[in-house]
């Protein structure tokens, strides 16, 4: 009785995946013509989000003094995140913040050190009202000085419908201070 009850299910996944194979088609479903995933606004959405994701490297960089926060805040939805991980043996983990706590943590710091951060590569992959960017980035005291570090930015940014701006939803980064190189596909556009 077991085997017999067993014989039919492994049937059915049989005949599914015959059927579900490259170039085999059912005879009541027509095959569909290819779908346009980039819309004709695609190339503005894109200089938007590459425009947003300059203002966020623009904003938290710069001599040591203030940053203009409530710009930095306006970049992001609501309920955003950031979020850096950590690979070092002394502090391995990941921390989690608002963009209200990143600005908390990072004001006192930047008051007193100047701070570059510029993008070296980004790669976007972008689809009606989501995107994602891997952006690489390099961190400098001065604009003239090598990098102290580099690392990579994962980027999200949504525009629900009937909104005009991309904004941040996450943010998460990791550098190569932790000892992982970056890829070489991530620091060439």
């Amino acid at each position: 009785m077991h085997a017999r009850t067993l014989a039919i299910p492994l049937a059915v996944l049989a005949t599914t995946l015959t059927l579900a194979q490259p170039g085999t088609t059912s005879p009541e479903i027509p095959r569909q013509a290819p779908i346009e995933l980039i819309p004709p606004d695609a190339n503005q959405d894109i200089a938007a989000i590459q425009s947003r994701i300059d203002a966020l490297y623009a904003v938290i960089s710069g001599p040591a003094g203030d940053r203009d926060w409530d710009r930095f805040k306006s970049l992001f939805a609501d309920n955003a995140r950031l979020s850096q991980i950590f690979h070092r043996p002394a502090a391995a983990g990941l921390m989690t913040m608002t963009p209200d706590e990143f600005a908390q943590r990072s004001a006192e710091y930047l008051k007193t050190n100047a701070f570059y951060e510029t993008e070296l590569a980004s790669r976007i992959d972008h689809y009606a009202g989501i995107t994602h960017a891997w952006s690489t980035y390099e961190s400098r005291r001065d604009p003239a000085a090598e990098p102290f570090t580099r690392g990579i930015n994962s980027i999200q940014l949504v525009k629900p419908p009937g909104q005009t701006q991309w904004k941040i939803l996450a943010v998460t980064w990791d550098s190569e201070a932790s000892g992982i190189p970056i890829p070489v596909r991530y620091t060439q556009q």
